[in-house]
This record gives C-alpha cells, structure tokens and sequence, in this order.
C-alpha cells in the first residue's frame, strides 16, 4: 500500500500545502507569518515546525 503522503503519518493536510509549511520553515518564518500567508491555525503550523526541528536533532545526534 502506498503512504498517502511524504513527510508525516496520517496528515490530513494537501501535499502542496506540506510542501509550502516546509518552504516557509527554511525561509525562516514564524509560525504566524507562515499561518497567515496559508490559511492554517497556527498551532497546526507550530505542530509542523516541532516535527522538523526534532527530525533535524535527530540527524545531526546520528551524524556525530
């Protein structure tokens, strides 16, 4: 069976928009800026930016 989709388990948001929460992460924007420009509570987009600092603590503890 295959994920319905890339980056995280079970979300229920569109890919397109996983990939813009992503793109406003390494754009360095807050989570409100990011809230505002996409249309989504900011506390799904703090969710998001949790789970990507946490995946890059966790490759760079693996790398060292």
């Amino acid at each position: 069976m295959k994920a319905k989709t890339l980056y995280r388990k079970n979300s229920r948001l569109d890919i397109s928009i996983q990939k813009k929460i992503i793109e406003h992460f390494s754009m360095d924007l807050t989570a409100t800026q990011a809230s505002q420009l996409l249309g989504i509570e900011r506390k799904t987009i703090n969710d998001w930016y949790m789970y990507m600092r946490r995946a890059i603590a966790w490759y760079e503890e693996r790398e060292t």
